[in-house]
This record gives structure tokens, C-alpha cells and sequence, in this order.
């Protein structure tokens, strides 16, 4: 009598090898994943990215400075590494987009690389979310010592000057990254915008005090007759 022939199964701790089906399905992956159509800008923005990553790696190894008590160059490693990735997620999702959305992704990734290319000098613009709050606290307190500063419309003109200030320091930051200027070696143009720009606030503030303070002086007694 014959006896039922049952199929083969792995051992106890092995897989089954893969089959031919499995083995085309891979063959034919790995084209589609070889031709992508990677965003080239966002691509020269992660080349640029390694670059900096690597300059930064350097900088640690060389430069002993610190700047409250952490490396001066372990937060633009972290920032770069950040940006590079981020470059080159994006760049590899927009090239598995379907081709009826190709271009509106190709813009997309175009405006993307625009921003994180002058993202390193907008950056210092973030910091404003900390001293615009932390310049209203403190004209809040010291208005309970300075008559000038008691009326709330006064320390909001100054508030104002304070962020015409960041935005006027960020603009000629971004002139200066778009140039390809170093920060610390402006030429004569930069420094002659930036004392015009700090002088026009100072002047600005001191005209806004001293018309609070003139405010706030009690009126004087009318001669007598």
C-alpha cells in the first residue's frame, strides 16, 4: 500500500529558502530603486551638508574652545547632520512620486533647498523667539522703577525697535551668506549699513524715552497773578 506523501518542512531554526518568484520580484526592485529621479538640488544640498559634517568633525578635533562649558563646533555638527539628512530623506521621497506629481514634488524640493541653504543664517533669526520675550520681561520689570517706562505704549515702541533690530541684523547677515562674505570680515559696505542700522534704533529708543519722560513729569503750576 502506498503512503501519503507529505511536503518537507525546515527545521526547527532555519528558514525556507527563497523562492523564484521572491528572487524576480527583488530583480526587478532593484532597477526601479537604481533609476529614481533623485532631486538634484536637494542632492548638492546633502553633498554640501557632508562637507560641513566633516569640517565640523575636524573643528572638534582641533579647536579646544568651548562656549558655555559644551565645544563651539558640536552644535553645528548637530545642526548639519540634522540638515543632511533631512536633504536626503526628502530628496529620495520626492523620486517615488507618481509622474503626474514629478513636478509639482520638483518645486517643492526646489523651495526646500532655497530654505536650507540660507537656513545657517536664518537660524541666528530663532533667536529671537528667546530675547523678544525675555526684552518685554524686563522692560516689564524695571517699568516699576523707570517713570518712563510705566506706559504700556512705550515699552511696546521699544519692543518694536528691538525686532527692527533682529530683522535688520538678519537681512544684512543673509547679504552677507548669499555674497559669500565671512561674518567676521565684513567689507566696507556691511559695516557701514550695520552702524547706520544700530545708530537709527538707539536714536529711535532714546526719542521714545525721552518723550515718555517729558510725559510723565507733572504738570507745573500756572503763575500767579
Amino acid at each position: 500500500m502506498n503512503t501519503p506523501e507529505f511536503p518537507e518542512t525546515p527545521a526547527s531554526g532555519t528558514t525556507a529558502p527563497p523562492s523564484s518568484a521572491d528572487n524576480r520580484r527583488a530583480i526587478i526592485a532593484w532597477p526601479a530603486l537604481r533609476t529614481l529621479a533623485w532631486h538634484r538640488p536637494l542632492l548638492a544640498a546633502t553633498a554640501a551638508m557632508a562637507v560641513l559634517v566633516v569640517v565640523c568633525l575636524v573643528g572638534l578635533l582641533i579647536d579646544p574652545r568651548s562656549l558655555t562649558g559644551a565645544p563651539v563646533w558640536a552644535k553645528p555638527l548637530k545642526f548639519s547632520i540634522s540638515v543632511l539628512v533631512y536633504a536626503a530623506s526628502l530628496a529620495w521621497l520626492l523620486g517615488i512620486l507618481s509622474a503626474r506629481r514629478r513636478r509639482l514634488a520638483w518645486w517643492i524640493g526646489t523651495v526646500s533647498t532655497i530654505a536650507l541653504v540660507i537656513e545657517m543664517v536664518i537660524i541666528v533669526g530663532m533667536h529671537a523667539l528667546q530675547v523678544i520675550p525675555r526684552t518685554a520681561l524686563l522692560l516689564e520689570v524695571l517699568a516699576s522703577r523707570l517713570v518712563a517706562l510705566r506706559a504700556p505704549v512705550v515699552r511696546l515702541r521699544l519692543i518694536r525697535l528691538v525686532i527692527g533690530l533682529y530683522l535688520g541684523v538678519l537681512a544684512i547677515l543673509t547679504g552677507q551668506a548669499l555674497a559669500g562674505e565671512s561674518i567676521v570680515r565684513p567689507d566696507a559696505l556691511v559695516t557701514t549699513l550695520t552702524i547706520a542700522l544700530v545708530a537709527a534704533v538707539a536714536l529711535a529708543a532714546t526719542l521714545v524715552l525721552s518723550a515718555a519722560s517729558r510725559a510723565a513729569l507733572p504738570p507745573t503750576d500756572a503763575a500767579a497773578p
